[in-house]
């Protein structure tokens, strides 16, 4: 089972630092063909990272090596946390998802300080807005997922009785909904902090800088997608390489439909988001834990 597990994976880590780039590319053109425009090409992505990279100069700061090391650290980090979900989707262990969760929060961590550490007055502004919107999401996301990975293990869509039924379906919106703000998306960017004050946390980033940090937050964006399916198809076909197979194979699809409620929905303002989607968490959370605990009362 180690032998296989080094086989899977190895290639598998390679493939998911190659597919956020990709994805990321689908999304730009379904979102044309939604708004009726042409378009980039489906590669536009990966031109614009390596533009970044090899032709656009950096624009120095005082904290120049502290943005390298915060956004390498965030990305580096990413890699392990979905390591450890494959681990999950092969074999079902809680605690490769709790792992999966913790390098997740320090991926998540890592790249919301980043723009704080630039000493630039609209940086800081999008960094709090990050902050403040993190957390709120990230305390929903994990309670979320901790419990569907509970519920996943313990099978319990193999109860008929309808108490169990709404608990899963309560986690797993509450689940799918924090992965979905996670991912940073409309209307919940709002960590560039709009136009009226530069574009927020990007203001300062150009060249390599700036290319890091967009990939970092595609990479998160592939991790919440991930964090989500895992248990999802655990509850549904088990834990095991088949499994893992159509996690895999659900991927374009879950992130196509993120990307069609980003054309759909508009953006909110920034003093109104965290706390609607404060309410809205508690409200879930705690009907899920009440409709649990009445069955294990009952």
């Amino acid at each position: 089972m180690e032998q296989l597990l080094v086989y899977t994976l190895t290639p598998l880590i390679v493939l998911y630092a190659i597919i956020p780039v990709i994805l990321d590319g689908v999304e730009r053109k379904l979102k044309a063909a939604l708004q009726s425009r042409i378009g980039p090409p489906v590669t536009q992505t990966i031109y614009d990272l390596l533009k970044l990279v090899l032709v656009k100069e950096i624009k120095t700061q005082p904290t120049i090596l502290y943005v390298y090391l915060s956004l390498t650290s965030s990305i580096v980090t990413g890699l392990a946390s979905l390591y450890y979900i494959t681990l999950y989707a092969l074999r079902g262990d809680q605690v490769d998802m709790f792992y999966a969760l913790a390098l997740f929060a320090i991926t998540t961590s890592t790249h919301t300080v980043t723009p704080l550490i630039v000493p630039n007055p609209y940086s800081f502004i999008g960094g709090i807005r990050e902050v403040v919107l993190g957390v709120v999401n990230e305390a929903a996301l994990i309670t979320s997922i901790s419990l569907y990975t509970i519920m996943a293990q313990r099978s319990v869509l193999k109860s008929t009785q309808w108490v169990t039924i709404i608990a899963v379906a309560l986690v797993a919106l509450t689940a799918f909904i924090a992965s979905y703000v996670a991912s940073s998306r409309v209307p919940f960017d709002i960590a560039e902090a709009e136009p009226e004050v530069a574009s927020g946390i990007f203001v300062e980033f150009s060249g390599s800088v700036l290319a890091l940090n967009i990939y970092s937050l595609l990479l998160r964006r592939l991790i919440v997608k991930l964090l989500v399916l895992a248990p999802t198809v655990g509850l549904l076909y088990g834990f095991s390489l088949t499994g893992l197979l159509v996690v895999l194979l659900l991927l374009p699809a879950t992130w196509v439909t993120y990307a069609t409620v980003a054309v759909i929905l508009g953006r909110s303002r920034v003093d109104v988001a965290p706390l609607t989607l404060a309410k809205i968490y508690i409200a879930l959370i705690l009907i899920s834990i009440t409709v649990l605990l009445v069955q294990a009362y009952a």
